[in-house]
C-alpha cells in the first residue's frame, strides 16, 4: 500500500506545523495517488523524522485561487508562496489533519539506511512507519 510520503520541511515550518498556525504544505509536484499521511523530516540542522500528519484532502490550482482559499492557515507569507510558484500554473496544497510529533525523532539511517531525505516526496512503506514507532 503506497499511502504514506516522506516529506522534507525547513525546521521553522515544521515549527508552525506543530503549532497549528500552518495547515497546509504547498508542493509543486504532488504524487497522482491519494496519500493518507506525511512523514514529516525536518531538514538542516535538526535532520530527523519528526512527526507524521494526516491528510484531509489536497486543492490543485493557479497560485492566485490557491492563495485566497488557504492564506489564513499557509504558514508562510504572500511573498514567499508567489516566489515559491512563480512561473508555476498549477499549484497544490495539501491540508493537514491530525498532527503527531514524535517523541523521540528519529534520523533517516536508523529507520532504513538506503533513505535520502527527498527534494520534493518519497514514498515510504508499512515498515518504515512501524520503525517510527508508529503504523
Amino acid at each position: 500500500m503506497r499511502d504514506s510520503i516522506l516529506i522534507s520541511i525547513h525546521p521553522e515550518y515544521v515549527k508552525k506545523i506543530l503549532s497549528r498556525e500552518k495547515r497546509y504544505e504547498f508542493r509543486r509536484k504532488i504524487p497522482t495517488v491519494e496519500v493518507r499521511f506525511l512523514v514529516i523530516y525536518a531538514t538542516y540542522p535538526i535532520m530527523r523524522v519528526v512527526a507524521l500528519a494526516e491528510v484531509n484532502s489536497v486543492f490543485s490550482d493557479t497560485p492566485e485561487r490557491l492563495w485566497r482559499s488557504t492564506r489564513h492557515f499557509a504558514g508562510i507569507s504572500k511573498s514567499y508562496f508567489q516566489q515559491y510558484f512563480d512561473g508555476r500554473e498549477v499549484a497544490h496544497a495539501i491540508e493537514l489533519g491530525s498532527v503527531i510529533e514524535l517523541k523521540k525523532p528519529k534520523a533517516l539511517d536508523k529507520i532504513c539506511s538506503s533513505i535520502v531525505a527527498p527534494q520534493s516526496y518519497r514514498f515510504v512503506d508499512e515498515l518504515f512507519l512501524k520503525k517510527l514507532g508508529r503504523s
